[in-house]
């Protein structure tokens, strides 16, 4: 993978066994991927979160190192309960988010009010009530973001907004926090192959890429990763010419747009028959 990722390189890395994680939005797409990657790597449980913990994925009924709990991340009783009942956390993945596809023109006030409380306030008052146990236990934080914070809104703009304001907001996590000890990694995957970016035609990594690559970057200490193609993409394109990103976002759109498709189809002739891309 191409190295466009922020590395630290003074410490050694941590290591995912015995660790403890708490997953927002475990049941589905990348919330799930990252429940399993967790247990594949060797965490001693996870806190599997979600607003209706009877909806755990069939894989990890009975498996005694996921632990459902019940979290809806705009409701302060749960966050209140699940920060009080679960101390042991060592790694936080804020991952839980809706989407919003349309016009801001055809958005009405509660429709924007409800994707900030998901996909902002829901992880400022989270990390809010875990910190004190994150630092305590010198443990770490993850912020499932996206792309759409990073380049000129398309056809989510609402949606681009609220991930804004919550890259920023989990950039000044990182530099007060990581001076107490705390790991905090920002991840902006672009198109992901879950049901919230079925409406979206461009080519997708899988959620199991994205929590693979993400996690690495949390081992290793990275401030920032953009864990697919598409993503360093956009990445290496900003580095390059940036400018164009803000006086003419349509046509830096269209042009991301062909050459991750370029990109694709390229990648697609070059693997091995049969192999499948992420």
């Amino acid at each position: 993978m191409t190295d466009t990722t922020f590395i630290a390189k003074q410490h050694p890395p941590r290591v995912l066994g015995a660790t403890t994680a708490l997953v927002t939005g475990a049941n589905g797409g990348i919330g799930v991927a990252f429940v399993q990657a967790l247990l594949d790597q060797g965490a001693a449980r996870v806190y599997a979160a979600m607003r209706d913990p009877a909806s755990l994925p069939q894989q990890w009924q009975g498996d005694s190192r996921v632990v459902p709990v019940k979290l809806d991340v705009t409701n302060r009783a749960d966050i209140a309960e699940a920060a009080a009942r679960y101390r042991d956390i060592d790694l936080f993945i804020c991952n839980a988010a809706v989407t919003c596809i349309g016009p801001v023109s055809e958005k009405d006030e509660t429709t924007v009010r409800h994707v900030m409380e998901v996909n902002y306030f829901g992880p400022v008052m989270l990390t809010q009530a875990l910190s004190d146990a994150l630092r305590s236990r010198r443990g770490g934080i993850i912020y499932v973001l996206s792309m759409a914070a990073m380049i000129p809104p398309g056809p989510a703009p609402v949606y681009s907004a609220s991930k804004a304001a919550c890259a920023m907001y989990a950039a000044g996590v990182r530099s007060e926090l990581g001076k107490q000890g705390v790991q905090v990694t920002l991840c902006f995957p672009g198109y992901v192959d879950t049901r919230q970016s079925a409406a979206f035609k461009s080519r997708k990594a899988s959620p199991e890429s994205i929590a693979n690559e993400t996690l690495r970057a949390w081992t290793e200490k990275q401030s920032h990763v953009f864990p697919d193609a598409f993503s360093q993409l956009v990445l290496a394109e900003m580095a390059r010419d940036g400018a164009t990103m803000l006086t003419d976002p349509e046509g830096a759109r269209k042009e991301l747009a062909r050459k991750h498709e370029e990109q694709s189809t390229m990648a697609e002739l070059a693997a091995p028959e049969g192999s499948a891309q992420s």
